[in-house]
């Protein structure tokens, strides 16, 4: 016991301690170590900091692709069977778009649009049968938003294509082809298919944010004649194709 008692003294007693090549060892894994901690901490707290705006960005965007493909599935002709049925759209152009609808409400038939202005996605309803007139009811359906359709438009417009009720072709041709737009009255009748697309940013940025996110849709219309109808499909020679309200 004595001897342990001496020789632990004897170690207590001594001054060594670090060289200069231990402790610059130690420093250097100790800076690394704080370094690497403060860039996950960093960046956790980024990632934090902008999870309101990804969440916010992604209702909005959401929401205005069920708002948009809503209104466009509630498409009914115009006119009636008395006079005759027209198309259901009135408007087309790559910003806007006006067209008979029913949304089911009790409410009836009723002459709606959708346009795209300085940055909002709006609805409109109108009194009677004119889109130029002033809306009865304006809504916003989605905000801080930029058209990422085609060539930057909101909407694009598709006819069918009745050479591909030609099965004998190859290969096969496409089903639906492009208009362009703004539509001339003559082709109202003609669309078939919508798509729509747009870009949802962080509120008070910019569609280049890098928190921005690209939304679409696409809408074929029940009330268009299609070249694969049994009943009175149209010729590859109609100039329209009638929509279908019976």
């Amino acid at each position: 016991m004595k001897a342990l008692m001496t020789r632990m003294r004897r170690r207590l007693a001594q001054e060594r301690g670090f060289t200069l090549i231990e402790l610059m060892v130690g420093a250097t894994v100790g800076v690394v170590i704080v370094g690497v901690a403060f860039g996950l901490l960093d960046a956790t707290v980024r990632t934090f900091g902008t999870s309101g705006q990804r969440v916010d960005v992604s209702q909005r965007g959401r929401l205005g692709v069920d708002q948009l493909s809503g209104r466009l599935r509630s498409q009914v002709c115009g006119g009636d069977a008395t006079n005759g049925y027209t198309a259901s759209i009135v408007l087309a152009t790559s910003t806007k778009v006006a067209f008979w609808s029913n949304l089911g409400n009790g409410q009836g038939r009723k002459l709606r649009g959708l346009e795209y202005v300085n940055g909002v996605i709006k609805e409109y309803e109108y009194p009677g049968s004119d889109p130029s007139a002033t809306p009865t009811s304006t809504r916003e359906i989605a905000t801080s938003v930029a058209p990422n359709n085609t060539s930057g438009s909101l909407f694009q417009y598709f006819a069918y294509n009745p050479a591909a009720a030609d099965t004998a072709t190859t290969p096969a041709p496409s089903v639906y082809l492009p208009l362009t737009a703004p539509l001339p009255s003559a082709d109202y009748q003609k669309v078939v298919r919508i798509t729509f697309a747009y870009k949802v940013y962080p509120e008070n940025s910019s569609p280049t944010d890098k928190l921005a996110q690209d939304y679409n849709g696409d809408f074929v219309s029940r009330t268009a004649a299609s070249p694969y109808e049994s009943k009175a499909p149209p010729l590859p020679s109609a100039a329209n194709l009638e929509p279908r309200c019976e």
